[in-house]
């Protein structure tokens, strides 16, 4: 919403419809511009159409925020259970190669273009308990690495947001209006043990993470690229 508002016309997607058509229709309730498509990051097919759908509608595409993920619960390492480690790796991983790829052939189209991934600050500090989820996201930070440099001849540059904790469903926020939560200190995250990775760390609202999201886009093609853009407060 904050992209549309910026003027950014926008293909929302989801693996279900009705979220993601909610917020395409109050973009156009805003007078934006904004379809909804229903597309399973898993599914290379699908992740192809969700482009081929982007193009048709607008003519190009310029960036693609690839913001899919799943955070499986703590467990330890010897106990992940085997589905557990591959939606992690299948959705984390494997999802953002898909559209990585899937949106190089359109930008080459363009003269270039932007591609946002949405890691974490688990890829580095490793959180007790979280296997799968950190090990996928330290994945995400190579990979973004090695599109930056392969596709720069392109001018297609690739970046990292590691947002940190933020008012969302994944950090089980549930009001309409997370925005209400923000900018306060995480003292424990519930149902997590102790970890100093998380304890004091800044519990930002889904708009500050948009503005910071937003002046990325403004950052011209041919870089920078290649880099990690972290709000979290604990390095």
């Amino acid at each position: 919403m904050r992209y549309a508002a910026a003027g950014a016309s926008i293909v929302a997607a989801a693996k279900s419809s009705s979220g993601v058509e909610r917020t395409a229709r109050a973009i156009r309730g805003a007078e934006g511009r904004a379809v909804s498509v229903v597309a399973d990051v898993r599914d290379e097919d699908a992740v192809g159409r969700l482009f081929r759908r982007a193009n048709s509608e607008y003519g190009r595409v310029d960036m693609a925020v690839l913001n899919a993920g799943v955070y499986a619960p703590q467990t330890r390492i010897d106990l992940i259970p085997s589905e557990q480690w591959h939606e992690s790796m299948d959705v984390n991983v494997t999802g953002v190669f898909f559209g990585i790829r899937a949106a190089v052939p359109y930008m080459r189209q363009s003269g270039g273009g932007k591609i946002l991934v949405m890691g974490s600050g688990a890829s580095r500090r490793a959180p007790d308990g979280l296997g799968a989820y950190a090990a996928s996201k330290a994945a995400v930070t190579a990979l973004v690495r090695v599109a930056a440099r392969d596709l720069r001849a392109y001018d297609i540059a690739v970046n990292e947001l590691q947002p940190g904790p933020t008012a969302t469903r994944l950090h089980g926020v549930s009001e309409s209006d997370p925005d209400t939560l923000a900018d306060r200190e995480v003292v424990l995250e519930e149902g997590l043990e102790d970890d100093s990775s998380i304890a004091g760390e800044w519990f930002k609202s889904p708009r500050s993470v948009a503005e910071f999201a937003l002046s990325l886009a403004a950052l011209p093609n041919r870089g920078p690229s290649g880099q990690l853009f972290s709000l979290n407060s604990v390095i």
